[in-house]
């Protein structure tokens, strides 16, 4: 288990001004999970990785792994990034072009030196096999594609058998579909080693597909962290709801608390709607409601109830091949819903809108 506690991070930039990068992280990965630091470019995720390598001495705060303290300002532990058994794969590959594909990932073993020949091509073979890059064992490691280099630097940071795989941005260098299939290989082959991995990424679809659980990050501190469901459909805050996929805001007033534990009733522009809120409210109190487009439910037809109904305007959509996009004007504002193609309701015509309460989330304050 890799627990983190308190960390502070800092360095000057060129002008000599200090910036805090990381401001009293806390948390913890249990073991054979996969946690994910995501956040915008200059939140902090990449220092925070590199502070758990060792590539980084950070200001304060402890860092231990299975136990072991590898960092603690109180104690003045700052254990080697050589000695702590991390395996480390960076946005660009590194992979050294003189060396074949075989004696890239054998590279780790023999600096090491304490396994016999025999023992050390056995180890490669099957950590390249893991891979699906036994058949080119023998070839120059420069006359890969760009996801068979992917795949070896996994294979250089696995074949230690390290405590932690730590992977910085590792398929961003990748074209989209390519991305997309790595991510599913990525996912099989930790799952199979059971290898607890920490991945930092700005990109929320990567996030939301690979992890276990993610920690979101903005400007040096973690503002959540939940399993991905619970990050897409729970937001804490705005940041959150904006920075995971697309979200409709909407300013509302507290008009009371529902009928159902955990949900209110919350006075805005279509109507009075009926929302979720995990935390106590106060009547009169400014919130902001953020609802997912695909929960924007549209029909023809009135749907049954009275729940989070009311009718609109088809103010334009768009078609995206598997979905169309509407955006529904309604109480002077417009709303974006993300419907299936058969829905074929001509811009300028009424419909129907219904927002399910369990999808309709209290944010703290005004929008």
């Amino acid at each position: 288990m890799l627990s983190v506690r308190a960390l502070n991070t800092e360095y000057r930039t060129g002008r000599g001004a200090t910036l805090r990068a990381a401001r009293d992280l806390a948390f913890e990965v249990e073991k054979g999970k996969f946690f994910t630091l995501l956040g915008p470019s200059g939140c902090g995720k990449t220092t925070t990785l590199r502070s758990i390598a060792g590539l980084e001495r950070p200001l304060s705060g402890e860092i231990a792994v299975n136990g072991r303290v590898v960092y603690s300002s109180e104690r003045n532990i700052f254990v080697a990034l050589n000695k702590r058994n991390f395996g480390m794969v960076f946005q660009s590959y590194a992979i050294w072009p003189h060396m074949t594909v075989f004696e890239n990932a054998a590279f780790p073993l023999e600096v090491r030196g304490s396994l016999a020949r025999k023992a050390v091509r056995d180890k490669v073979m099957a950590v390249l096999s893991a891979v699906a890059l036994e058949d080119l064992a023998e070839r120059e490691a420069t006359k890969l594609s760009g996801g068979q280099q992917q795949r070896l630097a996994l294979a250089r940071a696995i074949v230690m058998e390290p405590e932690l795989l730590l992977l910085d941005e590792p398929l961003s260098n990748l074209d989209a579909k390519l991305r997309e299939r790595m991510r599913f290989e990525l996912k099989r082959l930790q799952r199979e080693l059971g290898l607890t991995t920490i991945y930092v990424t700005h990109d929320q679809a990567e996030a939301l597909a690979l992890s276990h659980e993610i920690a979101v990050m903005n400007e040096g501190r973690i503002v959540q962290i939940g399993s991905p469901r619970t990050i897409y459909e729970r937001p804490r805050d705005r940041f959150v709801a904006e920075f995971i996929g697309n979200s409709n805001f909407l300013d509302g007033v507290v008009a009371g608390a529902d009928n159902r534990a955990g949900f209110w009733r919350v006075r805005a522009k279509v109507r009075e709607l009926v929302a979720f809120s995990d935390a106590p409210l106060q009547q009169g109190a400014p919130v902001t409601l953020s609802i997912r487009p695909e929960n924007v439910e549209l029909s023809e037809i009135a749907p049954e109830g009275e729940a989070n109904v009311f009718a609109g305007t088809v103010d334009s959509k768009v078609f995206q091949g598997d979905f169309v996009d509407f955006q529904v004007a309604a109480g002077g504002i417009v709303l974006l819903a993300r419907a299936h193609p058969s829905l074929r309701t001509p811009v300028g015509d009424a419909i129907h809108v219904r927002i399910d309460p369990e999808k309709c989330v209290v944010l703290p304050g005004p929008a």
